[in-house]
């Protein structure tokens, strides 16, 4: 009778680890599981800007990368540029700047003039053009109707579509190339014939950090080939927030993913952009932004630019805002 006791005993032990075991592969299982489903969040949202307004080409020579890794938050770059300009006067000059690269979501400043010169916009706010499903809506923010301010605010992709179909290809063409706008090239994905409403995206068309200061510098002084109704609006809705001392801040992010030398896509690199302009009566000082990650980042490189960009403001310029 004890020895059958003591059997049950050595029974209920043995069972009381095989369950303590089984629970913690179940444990280990799931955090392997929740860990992954992280990764891939991330990577998701990460790939989702080449299929995006916010995608970028640019030919990349690994040996230029910047071996250091992000410390203390502080992400590095293996390319960057900045230009600081106040009428003919530099402020600031920084980095590779003649280096051309994909303008990404940039290129709305560009559509946004030959909509207006060519009466498919008409306001900030009209037309308000409604969603479709037919629409490429990879951000929940496009699911709606959008109009002007909105789509330059959302940076929808299939707005800007909508306008270049409407716009066709000859005009289209014909206004890149009498804005001068880098090397316009769009044609396209290579034999793919999808220049109307892809080529900024991550293909042919590109341009440099110092030809979008000339732009935007040709769009304050109106002077590119539009009517004076389009420089107006395209200025309107750029507009993003009050400065300090009277300032206002102008400008239009844009983000991207590298490609390789071969053409393949490297989602955990990415490319931002920041461009635009700060005025106060009038005074206008433009700048151009742009940076290239070095390695793997979790957030969008254009609004990481942006932010750079105004705290750059504050450290180049502090005596401008401090000045009537």
């Amino acid at each position: 009778m004890k020895k059958f006791i003591l059997l049950l005993v050595l029974g209920f032990l043995f069972s009381l680890k095989v369950q303590a075991a089984i629970r913690e592969t179940e444990n280990t299982k799931n955090e392997a599981v929740s860990q992954s489903q992280g990764e891939t969040t991330a990577q998701r949202a990460v790939s989702r800007l080449r299929r995006t307004n916010d995608r970028s080409v640019l030919l990349v020579h690994e040996d230029h990368e910047d071996d250091e890794n992000a410390e203390n938050g502080v992400v590095q770059w293996s390319q960057r540029c900045f230009l600081l300009k106040e009428g003919n006067k530099f402020i600031k000059q920084e980095g590779d700047c003649k280096s051309r690269h994909s303008p990404c979501s940039t290129f709305k400043i560009a559509i946004s003039l030959m909509g207006y010169n060519e009466g498919l916009l008409i306001d900030e706010f009209h037309p308000e053009i409604p969603f479709s499903e037919a629409y490429p809506a990879y951000i929940e923010a496009w699911k709606k109707p959008h109009n002007p301010s909105l789509w330059v605010k959302n940076s929808c992709v299939w707005y800007s579509q909508v306008l270049t179909r409407k716009l066709g290809m000859k005009k289209f063409k014909k206004y890149v190339r009498e804005f001068k706008y880098g090397n316009k090239d769009v044609s396209g994905d290579k034999g793919l014939d999808n220049g109307l409403t892809e080529s900024w995206l991550s293909s042919s068309l590109l341009i440099s950090p110092e030809e979008q200061l000339i732009f935007l510098q040709k769009l304050l002084d109106n002077k590119l080939p539009v009517s004076l109704k389009a420089h107006t609006m395209t200025r309107n809705i750029l507009f993003i927030e009050e400065l300090v001392d009277g300032w206002k801040l102008y400008g239009k992010t844009g983000s991207g993913v590298i490609l390789n030398k071969d053409g393949t896509e490297n989602p955990d690199r990415q490319i931002g952009w920041f461009i635009g302009w700060i005025e106060k009566a009038n005074r206008k000082i433009v700048f151009s932004y742009y940076i290239q990650d070095g390695d793997k980042q979790d957030t969008y490189a254009g609004p990481r630019a942006k932010q750079e960009l105004i705290a750059n403001l504050s450290k180049y310029v502090n005596n401008i805002f401090n000045e009537n």
